[in-house]
C-alpha cells in the first residue's frame, strides 16, 4: 500500500493508494502520529508535498521503514507528470501548487487552470502541452477580515458563514466587511479566470482546497476536485512505478 501526504499550513492529510495507485481511503493526521496509519495500511511507500513544516513528518515515516519521497519540481518533469514547468524561480514554487497542477493535467489532458483554496488562495495554468506556466496567490477572505481588523482602530473581526449567500451590499459594518472580503475574493478570481479564457478558450476550470466550493462554486463549467492534490500525487506515483 502507498501512502499520498499533504502537509499543509493548518493541517496534515493523508491518502491511502492501493498498487495501482487509485484513491482509497484517508484522514487528517490525529495527534500527529504517523504509526497507526502505517501500521492500518502496511504502508510501504509515501509521496510527499508540503507547505507547512515537514521535516519531522519525514523522519517518523523513515523511521515506520516507510520510503518517503518529497515532491520537487525537477522530477516531476523529469518523470514526465508535467512536460515542463515554465517559473522564474522553479525551487520557490509551492509542491501543492505543483502537485495540483499534475493531478488537473493528467485528468483533463488539455489547458487548465486549477484554483487551490485555502490560507492562501493559487490560481495557476497550464498550458494544452502540459506545461505550467505560472499563476497568481491572494489571501482569502478569512486573511483579509484578519488583516483589516487587524491594521485598523475599530474595524471588528466577523465570523464567515459558510452556509450563507453574499451580495456586495452590506448594510452594517460587519456586513460590508463579509460583503467585500468574499465578494472581492470571488470576483477576483473570476476575473483571473476570464483572462485565461481569453488567451485559450478550450480551457478546463479544476478548483480544490477546503473552501473551494464556497468561493468557486457559482463560476460555470468548473468542476470541484476535493481530492485534487491525492489525485496529482498519485499521478506522481505512477510516472515513477
Amino acid at each position: 500500500m502507498h501512502l499520498l501526504v499533504d502537509i499543509g499550513n493548518t493541517s496534515v492529510k493523508w491518502m491511502a493508494a492501493d498498487e495501482r495507485w487509485q484513491l482509497m481511503s484517508g484522514g487528517i493526521l490525529a495527534d500527529d502520529c504517523w504509526r497507526n496509519v502505517v501500521e492500518q495500511h502496511d504502508a510501504k511507500r509515501a509521496i510527499v508535498c508540503a507547505t507547512g513544516k515537514a521535516e519531522r513528518h519525514l523522519e517518523e515515516l523513515a523511521a515506520l521503514g516507510v520510503e518517503v519521497r518529497q515532491v520537487d519540481a525537477d522530477s516531476v518533469v523529469r518523470q514526465g507528470a508535467l512536460a515542463g514547468i515554465d517559473y522564474a524561480t522553479p525551487a520557490t514554487l509551492g509542491q501543492d501548487r505543483i502537485v495540483a497542477a499534475c493531478g488537473a493535467w493528467n485528468l483533463c489532458r488539455r489547458a487548465c487552470v486549477v484554483i487551490d483554496a485555502g490560507t492562501c488562495i493559487t490560481i495557476d495554468y497550464i498550458d494544452a502541452q502540459g506545461i505550467y506556466r505560472g499563476g497568481a496567490i491572494l489571501p482569502s477572505a478569512e486573511l483579509q477580515l484578519l488583516a483589516m481588523h487587524q491594521h485598523t482602530a475599530r474595524l471588528p473581526l466577523p465570523e464567515i458563514d459558510y452556509t450563507a449567500y453574499y451580495q456586495p451590499l452590506g448594510r452594517s459594518t460587519n456586513e460590508a466587511l463579509l460583503d467585500g472580503a468574499i465578494c472581492g475574493t470571488r470576483y477576483a478570481v473570476e476575473g483571473m479566470v476570464d483572462h485565461y479564457r481569453r488567451q485559450n478558450s478550450d480551457i478546463a476550470v479544476i478548483y480544490t482546497g477546503g473552501v473551494g466550493e464556497f468561493v468557486c462554486g457559482q463560476m460555470a463549467d468548473a468542476e470541484y476536485r476535493p481530492t485534487l492534490v491525492f489525485e496529482g500525487l498519485a499521478a506522481i506515483g505512477r510516472m515513477e512505478s
